[in-house]
């Protein structure tokens, strides 16, 4: 089975987050910041405008992005876990440099 989010929806794969930080300490489960990254892995539509066209989304497959980590749906399929939302609930995309 594949997930297609539809309208301005975004699929996002989460991605699995350290336990230990660069320096080597060991992070509390609490202070954690999980579920707050992911990997863009579908888009849907677009946002349908007054003019009858869809809106481009400013993000693309395969950009790693931040959100809050209560935002969108939680689902777990085949043992991964995604998210959908909005496109407006994404923070920002990461770069790496």
């Amino acid at each position: 089975m594949k997930l297609k989010p539809l309208a301005d929806k975004v699929l996002v794969k989460m991605l699995k987050q350290e336990e230990k930080t660069e320096s080597g300490i060991i992070v509390s489960l609490n202070k954690r910041f999980n579920d707050t990254k992911g990997i863009v892995v579908e888009l849907g539509s677009g946002k349908f405008c007054k003019n009858g066209k869809h809106a481009e989304f400013d993000v693309a497959v395969g950009d790693i992005v931040m959100f809050s980590q209560y935002s969108g749906d939680e689902y777990i399929m085949d043992g991964i876990k995604y998210k959908i939302m909005k496109e407006q609930e994404i923070l920002c995309v990461l770069n790496k440099e």
